[in-house]
């Protein structure tokens, strides 16, 4: 690992300071010594050093000479300071990225408050060190003196959400117990929709037998997983955690198959709930937050506060978890599950149970997560009309095997009331309905759809019929020369859908 300095004693035991340092003289180095002639010094900065310290010397001293021999050596071109693809202007404290090609991600400028500016200047400054939360404060309150040890972690959860939206990926690690620091670059968050999260290829697990499993789980996507009791949804979001292991074939999550030992970091990155939440009776919602920090080693509790105000809890104080209801509890499963800032959760039957307030509360919380911190989830669920209204991408699975995967666009196109009509000419149809302005599907030279909804009131079941009657729709097309000799309604819901797939004897 190349150092970012060098110390060099000339006094050393084996060989003189002076012989090492021609050899040493790519990096930068600081000596150290008792000589305290003007020749000597001057000798020594010829010949590498970029600074010369007389020994003794006041330990605030030597720290000063290496930050500035830090600053110089990180080489910031003009007001601008560079690390990796992150950029930060200390003047205006805009930061930006510059994402390399093809990675999916735009370039974007935020501007930063002034405490959000000073930390990332202390960090861009000392690269790859790990800086104290005491010395960081310290640090920073020359140029923002009113940052107390309080605020200074709502400041830090900011920036890194910040930064995490410009970048795509996690810039400052948070250490348990010591700091924070910058690190390089990292497996990228997947925005792009068209990158699959989670990929199945002709994976298998045993349900009853074995068999064959295809899977795909865009990026962004709130899918949700469809399937009768014992189908394999909870032995599936098993396999994803890593609590199973397919009997074949292999998966891939954030783009690592499930063979690699790295696996395991991509894991880091998931929040679940698997059958229930997992959650410490005895302990408040507060204290399960904490524990949960602690296994996962993250170095601060300061983003506990801000997770139970996400969550609706921030007013259970003391209560035991033994207390709250149904509802509470799961919400506070999720609030663990999303410890560490995961983007992709699992959750299995997450309104199972629930009374109509606490569903409506869970819908929310995942619509509110997906939509503003681009959290991915993979939801199981019986309640096929309550998954209609947050879910963009479905998965049919029975008995162990994927049916049918489907987007919501897609299942919305199929589900809207149409009148399904047989016509002598599907040309003639086509020329009246594009001149009412109705949407269409042609089947055949014979049969067509007239939709009677947009696609987003696909859902809506007291939309009202196209502008026109039947009549008036029937008499347009006799003065085209084009005759009906068919005309039915076809409404499918959710429901019927998942029955025709799946089939009627086979229940939810």
């Amino acid at each position: 690992m190349k150092p970012d300095l060098i110390l060099l004693d000339l006094m050393l035991p084996c060989l003189s300071g002076e012989e090492l340092l021609p050899r040493i003289k790519d990096f930068p180095v600081i000596v150290l010594s008792a000589k305290v002639d003007v020749d000597s010094k001057v000798k020594l900065l010829l010949e590498g050093a970029v600074d010369y310290v007389t020994k003794p010397f006041e330990t605030k001293e030597l720290l000063a000479r290496i930050t500035v021999a830090l600053r110089k050596n990180n080489s910031p071109v003009g007001n601008i300071l560079s690390f990796a693809d992150l950029h930060l202007d200390t003047e205006t404290h805009m930061v930006f990225s510059s994402p390399k090609k093809d990675s999916g991600i735009s370039s974007e400028e935020i501007r930063l408050t002034r405490t959000e500016s000073a930390i990332l200047k202390i960090l861009m400054l000392n690269p790859s060190q790990v800086i104290a939360k005491s010395l960081l404060l310290e640090r920073i309150s020359e140029d923002t003196p009113d940052c107390t040890d309080n605020s200074l972690k709502t400041h830090m959860s900011n920036l890194r959400k910040k930064l995490r939206k410009i970048g795509g990926r996690e810039y400052i690690e948070a250490i348990w117990g010591i700091g924070f620091r910058l690190i390089q670059e990292q497996t990228k968050i997947l925005t792009n929709l068209d990158s699959f999260l989670i990929r199945f290829l002709n994976a298998s697990f045993v349900i009853s037998g074995k068999h064959e499993f295809s899977m795909h789980v865009p990026a962004g996507a709130i899918y949700g997983f469809i399937g009768k009791n014992s189908s394999g949804k909870t032995t599936l979001m098993r396999l994803i955690c890593g609590l199973s292991h397919p009997t074949a074939g292999s998966y891939t999550l954030y783009g690592i198959t499930s063979g690699d030992k790295n696996i395991c970091r991509s894991r880091k990155r998931m929040g679940a709930i698997v059958e229930a939440p997992a959650i410490y009776l005895n302990l408040s919602a507060e204290e399960n937050l904490e524990q949960q920090y602690r296994m996962l080693g993250l170095p601060s509790f300061d983003d506990i506060d801000e997770l139970l105000e996400l969550t609706g809890l921030a007013d259970t104080g003391k209560k035991k978890a033994r207390h709250f209801s149904l509802g509470m509890r799961q919400r506070l499963g999720i609030a663990i599950a999303l410890s560490g800032n995961p983007d992709f959760l699992v959750l299995d039957e997450p309104t199972n149970g629930l009374d109509p307030q606490g569903i409506i509360g869970i819908r929310e919380l995942i619509l509110r997560l997906n939509r503003e911190q681009q959290i991915t989830f993979l939801i199981s669920g019986h309640i096929l009309d309550e998954l209609s209204k947050i879910s963009t991408h479905y998965g049919f699975i029975d008995s162990g095997s994927m049916v049918k995967e489907i987007s919501a666009a897609r299942l919305n196109n199929l589900c809207r009331k149409c009148v399904r009509v047989t016509v002598t000419d599907t040309k003639a149809l086509c020329i009246l309905l594009d001149r009412m302005g109705l949407d269409y599907h042609i089947f055949s030279d014979t049969e067509a759809d007239i939709y009677l909804n947009s696609p987003s009131d696909a859902n809506v079941s007291h939309t009202p019929a196209i502008g026109i009657s039947i009549t008036s729709l029937v008499m347009e097309l006799s003065r085209g020369n084009c005759g009906v000799l068919s005309l039915r309604e076809h409404d499918e819901s959710l429901e019927n859908y998942y029955m025709s797939l799946i089939g009627e004897e086979r229940n939810v």
